[in-house]
């Protein structure tokens, strides 16, 4: 994911806990689309 928006301008701003729990939320089903989608944004630089 992170690749993927470097290479479309986004730059994502996060600590490595911040990035394991969403990776583990998404894992787990625990977020939908809009919710990462928002978790992009507030990350973005």
């Amino acid at each position: 994911m992170l690749v993927f928006l470097e290479l479309n301008g986004m730059e994502i701003e996060c600590s490595d806990e911040e990035m394991v729990t969403l990776g583990l939320g998404i894992a787990a089903g625990q977020y939908k689309d809009d919710d990462i989608v928002l978790w992009i944004v507030e990350h973005n630089k």
